[in-house]
Parts: C-alpha cells; sequence; structure tokens
C-alpha cells in the first residue's frame, strides 16, 4: 500500500488535532500541577496544625510542672519554718533549764567553797527551832529576833 499525501485540509485538521491534544495535555499538566501545590498546602496547613497542638500540649504540660514545682517549693518553705520555730521553742526551753543548772551549780560551789558557813548557818537554824525563838522560816520577820 502506497501512501497518499495528505490533502490541505487533512492536514490542518491533523495539525489542529495535534495542537488541541498538546492545548489539552499542557491544560492537564497545569491542572494536575495546581492539584499537587494545593495538596502540597494542605499537607503544609495540616503539619503546621499537628506542630501547633503539639507545642499547646507541651505548654500545658510545662504548666502543670511550673505549678508542681512551686507548690513542693511552697510546702517545703511552710515546713522549713515550722521547723524553725520548734527549733526556736526548743532552744527556749533548754536555755531555761541552762539557767536552772548554772544557779543549782552556783549554790553548789557556795556550799562547797565555805563548807563550814554552810554547817553553821544549817547549825544557826536548827538551834533556833530548838530554842523556841521561831519556829520555822516563814514566821514573819517582826517576830525574829535580830542578830
Amino acid at each position: 500500500m502506497t501512501e497518499t499525501p495528505m490533502t490541505d485540509t487533512q492536514l490542518r485538521e491533523a495539525v489542529v488535532q495535534l495542537l488541541e491534544r498538546e492545548q489539552q495535555a499542557r491544560e492537564q499538566r497545569e491542572l494536575d500541577k495546581k492539584r499537587e501545590e494545593e495538596a502540597a498546602v494542605a499537607r503544609k496547613e495540616q503539619e503546621t496544625e499537628a506542630a501547633m497542638n503539639r507545642m499547646a500540649r507541651s505548654v500545658e504540660i510545662i504548666k502543670y510542672c511550673v505549678l508542681s514545682i512551686s507548690s513542693v517549693m511552697a510546702i517545703s518553705l511552710v515546713i522549713g519554718i515550722l521547723v524553725l520555730m520548734e527549733v526556736q521553742r526548743e532552744a527556749e526551753r533548754i536555755k531555761g533549764e541552762v539557767v536552772e543548772i548554772e544557779r543549782e551549780a552556783e549554790r553548789i560551789y557556795e556550799k562547797l567553797s565555805n563548807p563550814l558557813a554552810a554547817v553553821g548557818a544549817s547549825f544557826d537554824r536548827e538551834l533556833k527551832q530548838r530554842l523556841g525563838l521561831f519556829p520555822s522560816d516563814d514566821a514573819p520577820s517582826s517576830q525574829r529576833p535580830e542578830e
């Protein structure tokens, strides 16, 4: 079979069809490209929204951690103050006991440093009670004989 040459109209129709197909292919590529760009933008928006949600959850977690740490610090401060108050109370009690012990030690020291004076005072009191000069130590000073 021999090929017959195309007529001008056939050639024009073939060129028009080729140009139409080329135009349709170009439009399809542009449409596909536009859809890909829209899909990429949508993916980017979803990723951004997911990242924002993760960040919001992280901020909430950090907020609760800070609140917990602050609560622990406040409780520790209160406990520390209570302990200091108890230590102060105990120090005051011990200070009172030390003063009492110092007084007792001073009395013992006086008795040991002047044993004859202590024995004489004791003997003097006993003798006065036996003689009836004053029956006990709670007699008024006006009834006591002058020394």
